[in-house]
């Protein structure tokens, strides 16, 4: 469980319950290219 993370340039900073404090570097969000939800773009066929 972590409290009070904080963003600073571009890194989380947290405390941890049981390690103490932390960071993490934020990236920039990538496109999906994935086609997990090509089937929600298409009409639906009906025979």
């Amino acid at each position: 469980m972590t409290w009070g993370a904080q963003l600073y340039k571009g890194y989380v900073f947290y405390s941890d319950h049981n390690g103490g404090i932390g960071s993490s570097k934020v990236l920039p969000t990538k496109p999906d290219n994935s086609r997990i939800n090509e089937y929600l773009d298409r009409p639906r066929l009906i025979d």
